[in-house]
């Protein structure tokens, strides 16, 4: 029996928002990232910014399309507010953020290299004056943001449908409680096939332009998405433009047009030059980095090699990084896994034993590396370990394959992994989402991993309860009293801790709900009818802190005998009761929320099975029948 529609209302959310630090200080990458699109929604830029300078003694007025002052920055970092209507919910993110803060975070993204300076390519820190313009790798951040909250066509910044938005960052998994990037050696072998890409970029002064999405395509809705223009993790191939012969002069605008749709502002002879010191020199994250062919040293030349200011680059471009080093930590990785190796030999300045990140320092595949990279590397036993000599290590044995049970007799074999042992692994995980992108139901593994999250934070929320509770135990024998005086401070310490995560964890939980389950979510999931009127039904509900009609609990509607039978087998809510009911030790709006809280934990829990269902009956094979598995596993196999 189908449950009755829900008289339409509308959930609310103002949500003013505090930055997460890590035990150094360090404020979180996501954090950052959405601080920073809410400066850039606030801002409104516009393409026709134009800025009056002096020249040669006359003054003259020049165009820096979507660019802003540093000081505009700080005065609206004061008060930053974004909104977003869906179909029934309605979501206010806030921050106010003083002007010393305000001008640190400036400072912040442009080490994350989210900004530069348009005037000064060269120039690495924000000054009073300074103009301010977004680069590609911000641009994604700030096309993310709007689709994660729901901002799409009229609405969606001019800049999203420009040149600007030609980059597609590879995203990192991170420990939710350390912000610190979750890797495996299969992961590390994947980015690496990233950095080398299907051929060696080789820099030189006469290369046309890294080609990027034409406008037609950005403008269509439907189609905004960049897996229609390239497949970010095609592993056997890559886009590249011929490069000129040694004697043509570099392709004049008109020129370039005619053979590309789009140019990116940031394509310069000079600036995307490895040696350069520009603030930002990728524009495009499926080239690979910049490299040198046929260098010489004293012990001869090097096929292809690279700097490790290049690489460093490279990583803060076109990865998530936000702090440089983060980029440092996966290079060290990258020579610790012997995917890359120094030249010690002159004139390059470098040590094996740890990574340079300087532009005399140089580097070049190592024996790991070969194995796997598609570059036609010639010249390379004068660099190998004693150890490694010749071809290197043969490769590794593909994982058995088994076919499925009950599976015919022509039916394709799949890999025996499981969906648990996927999701661990940073390198499956990569590639998986991947195929579930390319399958139009990466949502499905969103909204598992966002509810897995919730959990976590639902699990410490219930320890905070499980010490309240535990507060007027009698002492044991031999055990002094504390004083008053000290009691009533843990009290109100536990109590806050309890409000904050109380609030933190309605906070995620509406976040979900807008995000991938109410009706016109950005990342709406395909679920069974019921459950989505269940959840409906309980942020709507009147006592909910979400709900337009809220009022603090003070009747008997949210007594504990007003559960139902299958709520009250739950046995990680147990304890609870003593919290939601009229007289609970907490405030009103604390008991409500731990109300709703615990009967949206259990749809939750209901959704999460069902999503894994669906991960693993239906998206797991075709995953490694899929194209994006291939060519990967072709290459690198993983280690089961």
């Amino acid at each position: 029996m189908n449950s009755p529609p829900l008289k339409q209302k509308t959930l609310h959310e103002t949500v003013s928002r505090r930055f997460n630090r890590t035990r150094n200080g360090s404020i979180f990458s996501k954090d950052i990232k959405d601080v920073f699109a809410t400066l850039l929604l606030c801002l409104d830029l516009k393409e026709d910014a134009k800025l009056k300078t002096t020249l040669l003694g006359f003054q003259v007025q020049k165009s820096y399309p979507y660019s802003f002052t540093m000081e505009r920055a700080v005065s609206q970092m004061e008060d930053l507010s974004v909104g977003s209507q869906l179909h029934d919910t309605n979501t206010t993110i806030s921050y106010k953020i003083k002007a010393g803060l305000a001008k640190s975070l400036l400072e912040l993204f442009m080490d994350a290299k989210l900004l530069h300076c348009p005037t000064d390519r060269t120039r690495h820190k924000p000054k009073a004056g300074c103009l301010l313009q977004p680069t590609p790798k911000g641009v994604y951040i700030l096309h993310s943001f709007c689709k994660i909250i729901g901002i799409k066509g009229n609405r969606m910044p001019s800049i999203l449908k420009s040149n600007f938005n030609s980059m597609i960052l590879i995203n990192f998994d991170r420990d939710p409680r350390t912000d610190t990037i979750i890797y495996s050696n299969y992961l590390l072998r994947l980015i690496f096939l990233k950095i080398t890409e299907a051929e060696p970029n080789v820099w030189k002064p006469t290369n046309w332009p890294d080609p990027i999405p034409p406008i037609s395509d950005l403008n269509d809705e439907d189609c905004f998405e960049f897996s229609s223009f390239s497949s970010h993790f095609d592993f056997s191939s890559g886009i590249s433009a011929s490069p000129l012969k040694e004697s043509t002069t570099f392709p004049s605008p008109e020129q370039v047009k005619s053979v590309t749709p789009m140019v990116s502002p940031f394509a310069h002879k000079f600036f995307t030059n490895p040696g350069s010191s520009a603030q930002i020199q990728y524009y495009v994250s499926n080239k690979g980095v910049r490299v040198f062919k046929d260098k010489s040293f004293d012990c001869g030349e090097v096929d292809y090699c690279f700097t490790g200011k290049a690489l460093i680059q490279w990583f803060m471009d076109c990865t998530d990084t936000m702090y440089p080093r983060e980029a440092v930590g996966l290079a060290e990785l990258l020579q610790k896994d012997q995917l890359i190796e120094p030249i010690v030999s002159p004139p390059s300045v470098n040590k094996k034993d740890h990574f340079l990140a300087t532009a005399d320092a140089y580097y070049t595949i190592g024996p790991m590396g070969r194995e796997i990279t598609y570059w036609p590397i010639k010249r390379f036993e004068r660099f190998s370990s004693p150890s490694r000599t010749g071809n290197g290590p043969s490769k590794p044995e593909p994982p058995s394959l088994e076919a499925s049970e009950g599976s015919s007799s022509d039916s394709r074999s799949i890999p025996n992994i499981s969906l648990l042992r996927v999701l661990r692994d940073p390198g499956l995980r990569y590639l998986f989402e991947a195929h579930l992108k390319e399958d139009f139901c990466s949502e499905n593994l969103k909204v598992y991993t966002e509810i897995k999250n919730l959990e976590r934070k639902m699990n410490a929320l219930r320890k905070l309860l499980m010490i309240k509770q535990q507060e007027k135990t009698v002492p044991h024998r031999g055990e002094r009293t504390p004083p008053a005086a000290a009691t009533d401070m843990q009290n109100r310490t536990i109590n806050a801790a309890i409000s904050k995560l109380t609030s933190e964890c309605l906070s995620k939980a509406y976040n979900i709900y807008s995000s991938y389950l109410t009706v016109g979510a950005p990342y709406e999931v395909n679920i069974d009818h019921d459950l989505r009127f269940k959840i409906t039904n309980t942020l709507m509900h009147p006592q909910s802190p979400l709900a337009e009609s809220f009022f603090p609990v003070n009747d008997e509607e949210l007594s504990p005998n007003s559960t139902s039978a299958d709520e009250s087998l739950c046995e990680n809510q147990k304890g609870w009761d003593k919290f939601e009911s009229p007289n609970s030790p907490l405030d009103g709006a604390t008991s409500s929320s731990l109300y709703i809280l615990r009967k949206v934990e259990l749809i939750f829990s209901e959704i999460k099975r069902e999503m894994y269902f669906l991960l693993e009956n239906d998206s797991l094979p075709k995953f490694f029948s899929s194209e994006v598995y291939k060519d990967a596993s072709a290459t690198v196999v993983p280690h089961v």
